[in-house]
């Protein structure tokens, strides 16, 4: 199925529901505001493509995934909901890329209990996490992302074995904090101001995960952790 073109508005629930089971669907270029959430792909909902829509003003997500894998999300612009993109309940392998999130009340993009997803080359602004990624998400990938005029950058809290790496988090509150984060964490990121960048790793022993540098510095902020809290970098 391909739903495109549509202005889809002032509904209760959901814009768009793709219910249980439903594949290799295509929504896209449509206008999607005013709802209870945007878009939503529930349970099993795998491989659909969710491109170039516009999707502002919604009470909760712009687009929330639950429990559904290998989904498409690009070159979409979401704006001014409570989430912009949210992936929850093993809603895994899934790709966002290429998206401009900006202006959400709380997350640019949440994960909880999300796996082996790819967050690639979106813009993420003016939000107040830019990523969330939250407890027991694995090995997910965040490169290549501008996150910019957020109050926290990323914030990562009870996940292992993800990567962050190549994003660009200019003039933020928090570049990167992290908690009670375990194992082969890999971060490396662009920090354009002096940011205060502070976390746990390990096993809940408190310490400086990333240290702050200024702009110019040739320091490289990197953790690649074995569950020891130590400095990764020094200033």
């Amino acid at each position: 199925n391909t739903l495109t073109g549509n202005t889809i508005t002032g509904n209760t629930e959901h814009g768009i529901w793709i219910n249980a089971n439903s594949k290799n669907n295509i929504i896209a270029f449509n206008v999607i505001s005013n709802n209870g959430n945007g878009v939503y792909l529930w349970q099993t909902s795998n491989s659909n493509s969710i491109t170039g829509n516009t999707i502002s003003n919604n009470n909760y997500s712009g687009i929330i995934l639950y429990l559904s894998r290998y989904n498409s999300l690009t070159d979409n612009t979401i704006t001014y909901s409570t989430h912009g993109i949210t992936l929850v309940a093993s809603s895994n392998n899934n790709s966002i890329t290429g998206n401009t999130i900006t202006n959400n009340n709380r997350n640019g993009i949440y994960l909880a209990f999300a796996n082996y997803n790819s967050i690639t080359g979106n813009t993420i602004t003016n939000n107040n996490y830019g990523i969330y990624d939250y407890h027991r998400s694995r090995y997910n990938s965040i490169i290549n992302n501008t996150i910019s005029n957020n109050v926290n950058g990323i914030e990562l809290a009870g996940i292992f074995n993800n990567t962050i790496t190549g994003n660009t988090i200019p003039i933020v509150w928090y570049g990167v904090e992290s908690y009670n984060v375990i194992a082969c964490i890999v971060i490396v990121v662009t920090v354009m101001e002096i940011n205060a960048i502070s976390g746990v790793i390990g096993d809940g022993v408190a310490s400086d995960g990333i240290a702050w540098r200024p702009m110019d510095s040739d320091a490289i902020p990197v953790v690649i952790g074995d569950g020891v809290a130590s400095d990764g970098v020094v200033e």
